[in-house]
């Protein structure tokens, strides 16, 4: 049974990383001071060299991670007993079966589908979009009905499934959801007449100030570890842009990457770039996003 609760104990601290990387930056020392027991001395350096809250507590999370089962817990006991410094703790310790259905539940998307089912909880910001695009396909006919991958949440031909969360999020503006499944194009003629498709005003903005933006956000990572935090980058994006050795390259990439995703993806970033807590970090934004 001990075995049982330190691997399930290590789960939990891998898929609620990203979410106590938000809701413990806001006092890192405190977890710091209550973590002596944990750190070896070489550790505690590593993670108070990192360049803010978010970061520090994200490399203390993957080094009691990677220390193994019975660490994981302790970590856990230490959150439990002091959660009341940490009002948010609270959902982290909300179990399965005081909430159904609040495991992940299994998906799959086969050519041009899509399967969205993010969750954003406790924020606050002027207004929140998500925009999704697809163009719409034939089934695979090469999966049979009884071969057809069993999931929860699945899609095909070209649909999508909506199946995204919001609690305890509070929008002084308005929220839009915008789907959209485009009919195939016709291939009227030679790769060089494509036209490529129009560009809307937020990935047009964030491509006219890049130079400055890159400039501006090269000097600290937190802008990163926001963006994490929002759930905009999948773990794999995420990783591949914090190994990144060059703090100019990293944020050009990131901005490269959020382009590359689009309307929707590109209008969160500029709402993230407008949150008081980022401003204060990088003051120059204001003189570059009006």
């Amino acid at each position: 049974m001990a075995e049982f609760l330190s691997t399930k104990a290590t789960d939990k601290l891998n898929s609620q990383l990203n979410r106590l990387c938000v809701w413990l930056s806001s006092d890192p020392e405190y977890i710091l001071e209550h973590c002596g027991d944990i750190l070896s001395v070489n550790e505690y350096k590593k993670v108070i060299k990192q360049s803010s809250g978010s970061e520090q507590i994200r490399e203390l999370l993957e080094i009691i991670i990677q220390k193994g089962e019975d660490t994981c817990q302790n970590i856990i006991d230490t959150l439990r007993k002091h959660q009341r410094h940490f009002p948010q703790l609270k959902q982290f310790f909300v179990t399965e079966a005081e909430v159904p259905g609040s495991s992940t539940p299994s998906m799959f998307a086969d050519g041009s589908s899509v399967v969205s089912c993010r969750e954003i909880t406790n924020t606050t910001a002027k207004d929140i979009s998500f925009n999704i695009q697809t163009v719409s396909q034939p089934a695979d006919s090469s999966l049979s009905r009884n071969t057809k991958p069993q999931a929860d949440l699945a899609a095909s031909g070209g649909s999508v499934v909506c199946a995204d969360k919001i609690s305890g999020v509070h929008v002084d503006g308005g929220i839009n959801f915008s789907v959209c499944v485009n009919a195939p194009q016709e291939n009227t003629g030679t790769v060089e007449d494509t036209q490529p498709p129009p560009q809307g005003p937020a990935v047009r903005k964030i491509k006219d100030h890049k130079v400055e933006l890159i400039n501006c956000l090269m000097g600290d990572r937190f802008i990163l570890q926001y963006v994490d935090a929002k759930g905009i980058l999948s773990p794999r994006q995420y990783g591949n842009l914090k190994h990144t050795s060059n703090p100019e390259q990293t944020v050009t990439d990131l901005i490269d990457l959020l382009i590359s995703k689009g309307e929707g993806t590109c209008d969160q970033f500029l709402q993230i770039l407008k949150d008081p807590e980022v401003e204060e970090t990088y003051p120059q934004l204001k003189y570059i996003i009006k």
